[in-house]
C-alpha cells in the first residue's frame, strides 16, 4: 500500500469518527440537555469508531 493511500485511509477513518462523534454528542445533548454527558458519549463514540475502523482495516490487510 502506497503512503498516499495509507494517509487517505487514516484521514477517512478520522473524518468518519468525527462525524459519528459529533452526531452522537448532538443527539445526547438534545435528549439530556447536559453538555458533560454529550461530551463523554461523543468521546466514547469517537474511540469506538476509530477502533472498529482500524480493526476492519487490519482484517482487510490480512487478505
Amino acid at each position: 500500500m502506497s503512503p498516499t493511500t495509507r494517509a487517505l485511509s487514516f484521514a477517512l477513518v478520522f473524518v468518519t469518527a468525527l462525524l459519528v462523534a459529533s452526531w452522537t454528542g448532538f443527539l445526547v445533548w438534545l435528549n439530556t440537555h447536559k453538555p458533560v454527558d454529550a461530551i463523554l458519549q461523543s468521546g466514547v463514540a469517537f474511540a469506538g469508531t476509530v477502533g472498529l475502523s482500524l480493526a476492519i482495516w487490519a482484517a482487510y490487510r490480512q487478505k
